[in-house]
């Protein structure tokens, strides 16, 4: 409940962008339909977790809404909490060399069937801020600044709210829908698994996860107009079956679609489990009732 009003409290003000560097197992159906209805608004992206398992579940990441991130970037130096700025510096090149694939993160969860989550971005040694009560020694390192060393896909995750940032400085006029399209779009770069590690060329295609953070890729992706046109129902099933389908979107944004307001492709999308849904079953009334 906490995490959902901080949502609605980002959307009320006006919020384009915002980072979600948490997330669970359990689903949570309340989470769920504010993620939802914020999407209309904002782009928000979210941490797959740092469980190192494929597919393991991690909400709010795996929510159609939400750009889910994975983290690259190995982990043989990966530090956590470490104000040594002379360690990491040298690290960095081991962490992400110039001219070879990128390591995910051995921490990381990924998804090797590309359902659940949608980019990966840096997350090993990661410069952060922190904070630093005044009860603790001050000192020359970075802590004493408020900075710090982390590692985990909470810091992969405000890079890409970044490059979405960027994105939307580019094309002001973008909707939410457009900037996620282009946050998910196949990219040339991929990443291989950690096993992999001291492997630096020839790996088999299907060892290697796609859709690795490139910036000029992204920003030169022009919005889809597609993406937010206006939803076309199915003509061949019964007025009653078409007003409970439409009743049931509503309710999956918590109402917070009008009665004029158009429901667009995008909006189907999110709800991506509506795809499987027949709406020339008359059982649909209610199924959609009880959901």
């Amino acid at each position: 409940a906490t995490i959902s009003a901080a949502i609605e409290l980002a959307i009320e003000n006006q919020a384009d962008i915002i980072n979600l560097s948490l997330g669970g197992e359990n689903f949570d159906p309340t989470l769920n339909l504010m993620c939802n209805q914020a999407a209309r608004k904002a782009v928000l992206v979210a941490s797959a977790g740092n469980d190192g398992i494929d597919r393991k579940k991690n909400y709010p990441a795996m929510f159609k809404s939400v750009v889910g991130v994975m983290a690259y970037g190995g982990s043989k130096y990966a530090y956590d909490y470490t104000e040594n700025i002379n360690d990491n510096t040298e690290l960095l090149n081991a962490n992400y060399p110039e001219n070879s694939l990128m390591t995910l993160a051995e921490f990381s969860n990924f998804d090797s069937q590309e359902k659940y989550y949608d980019i990966i971005a840096p997350g090993v040694n990661i410069c952060s801020t922190t904070v630093r009560t005044t009860n603790q020694e001050t000192g020359s390192g970075l802590f004493n600044w408020g900075y710090v060393f982390m590692s985990g896909t909470s810091m992969a995750s405000p890079i890409v709210a970044g490059v979405a940032a960027l994105y939307l400085q580019k094309n002001p006029e973008a909707t939410p829908g457009q900037v996620r399209a282009a946050l998910s779009q196949p990219s040339d770069k991929k990443v291989k698994k950690f096993e992999y590690l001291n492997e630096k060329e020839n790996i088999d295609s299907t060892k290697l996860l796609s859709n690795q953070i490139d910036v000029s890729h992204i920003l030169s992706v022009t919005p889809n107009e597609e993406i937010d046109s206006p939803y076309i129902f199915p003509t061949d099933v019964s007025n009653n079956n078409l007003n409970d389908f439409v009743e049931y979107i509503r309710l999956q944004f918590n109402n917070d679609i009008e009665d004029n307001e158009i429901i667009t492709n995008e909006d189907i999308r999110i709800i991506s489990f509506l795809n499987s849904i027949d709406l020339s079953n008359t059982s649909f009334i209610s199924k959609s009732k009880n959901m």
